[in-house]
């Protein structure tokens, strides 16, 4: 693990400025390439639920993946055991626990691409990685003190604060992707 940008952020939003030292984080995990490739066959076969009406203007599966499949419950469980170790703020104090809210897979062929947007008012956000081409487009986060470009490749998972603006340039090549949302579920 290591992080991308930990630097202070100011987010402006429609009702609030949001000043953050909330890094972006990434992980490559250690899937195997059978792993991946049985994963990649399973975001392929579950087609364009969403038919590019989304922020995402590529393949995309339904909202709740794990509704369609069983196949990435175990990444899953890894993304929440990784969100319960770090020391983040929305988990500070007890009876806080992450929750997914929602969870899709995409496949982006060549010019496709995702629309600038943030995943509000989910608390954290994930992409994983399981196909990138070479030349894939990168992911960017932007804001008012924030321009990171992130080259994707296999295996790769990145955590960020849901309320980060991103988006996906025409891409060249192929990538496949698992990307969601957490809420904090206080009880």
């Amino acid at each position: 693990m290591y992080i991308i940008n930990s630097a202070l952020l100011e987010i402006e939003r429609k009702d609030r400025t949001i000043l953050t030292s909330t890094p972006i984080t990434e992980f490559i995990l250690k899937k195997s390439d059978k792993w991946l490739s049985k994963g990649i066959e399973e975001i392929i076969q579950l087609g364009d639920n969403q038919q590019h009406t989304s922020n995402v203007k590529a393949n995309m599966t339904s909202w709740k993946i794990w509704e369609d499949t069983k196949y990435f419950n175990q990444l899953f469980n890894d993304i929440l055991n990784i969100l319960r170790s770090l020391d983040l703020k929305g988990l500070k104090g007890p009876n806080r626990t992450p929750i997914m809210h929602e969870c899709w897979g995409a496949h982006y062929k060549d010019t496709e691409k995702t629309h600038i947007h943030n995943h509000e008012p989910a608390w954290y956000s994930f992409v994983y990685y399981l196909k990138t081409d070479h030349n894939c487009s990168p992911i960017m986060f932007e804001g008012e003190s924030l321009d990171i470009s992130v080259d994707p490749k296999p295996n790769m998972l990145l955590l960020f604060p849901g309320y980060l603006n991103h988006y996906v340039p025409p891409t060249k090549g192929e990538r496949v992707l698992v990307a969601g949302n957490f809420m904090v579920n206080i009880s």
